[in-house]
């Protein structure tokens, strides 16, 4: 039976009442937080949170590491969805290669825009796909809050994978980001990836600097990997 288990990195307790939009879909799924805010009020039985104050990226590891699910995504904690958004990725998703490819959803914002594009390249506004595919590519200890998972589209689409964007699941976000650092990682991004370039009718992606991957270590819960940060 499938079970998508969205995780996230998270500190906006009282935005997670509008994530019970969630239960329109007919697949099974969980939600797990990880952040340094506790909810102050019973969650329903499909969420988990768990508290640790490393820097954001790496909570959304920690969640990630906890999903029972055999398929995966990432959001944050402020989003507000519409009504069947995990069908109609799950249905798209197993309509391609699940081994390679990455559903994102569609992102609307004030200049209606699709997802993030980079010289032409689409990249995720929150990344759905296999859990054998998350599991492929552990993320950068290098990246602080955001951007690792356009990293690891990145890396997909170096090794041959796609990503498909999922007009039938839209997304917004209500607040801005509350933690340190997307700017810097934005940079890193930037100067991690030499710009795409075509080969014949083939992109051609090349990472400049290795991957240095987070560790499921003993003090994951306690103690930033990489380069370190905080929330705000």
């Amino acid at each position: 039976m499938d079970k998508v288990s969205v995780y996230c990195s998270a500190i906006r307790p009282h935005m997670w009442p509008r994530l019970t939009i969630l239960e329109s879909n007919k697949v099974d799924f969980e939600i797990i937080f990880a952040g340094n805010v506790k909810p102050k009020y019973d969650l329903p039985p499909y969420m988990k949170h768990i508290y640790t104050e490393v820097k954001p990226a790496q909570c959304y590891y920690v969640a990630g590491l906890q999903a029972q699910g055999n398929y995966m995504l990432n959001i944050a904690d402020d989003m507000i969805m519409n009504e069947g958004f995990l069908d109609n990725m799950l249905k798209m998703l197993k309509e391609n290669d699940e081994s390679s490819t990455i559903i994102s959803p569609r992102y609307q914002n004030a200049r209606n825009q699709h997802s993030h594009v980079w010289y032409d390249i689409l990249l995720p506004v929150g990344s759905f796909c296999s859990r054998k595919l998350w599991e492929r590519y552990p993320f950068d200890k290098r990246f602080v809050a955001s951007y690792w998972d356009l990293d690891v589209a990145m890396l997909n689409y170096r090794d041959g994978g796609k990503l498909l964007t999922c007009e039938g699941a839209t997304t917004v976000d209500v607040e801005p980001y509350g933690v340190c650092n997307s700017w810097g990682d934005r940079k890193f991004f930037y100067r991690l990836w030499a710009r795409p370039r075509w080969k014949g009718n083939k992109i051609h992606f090349r990472r400049r600097k290795a991957h240095e991957p987070l560790v499921d270590s003993s003090d994951l819960l306690v103690k930033s990997q990489g380069k370190t940060g905080k929330w705000r």
